[in-house]
């Protein structure tokens, strides 16, 4: 019994290990590109003519 703990344990840091980084960079991308679409999103606004004054 502790040695089918011992492999589902081992089996788990596998997974683990080999998903991490491809999780990792999955939310990179998604960090990065929210980052350049919230410089775009800010750009607009500010050249919206209903933020500026009358």
């Amino acid at each position: 019994m502790l040695l089918l703990i011992a492999i589902g344990l081992l089996g788990w840091f596998v997974v683990s290990c080999v998903f991490a980084p491809l999780i990792g960079g999955a939310i990179h991308r998604c960090d990065v590109l929210a980052r350049r679409r919230s410089v775009e999103v800010l750009r607009s606004r500010a050249q919206h003519p209903a933020t500026h004054a009358a």
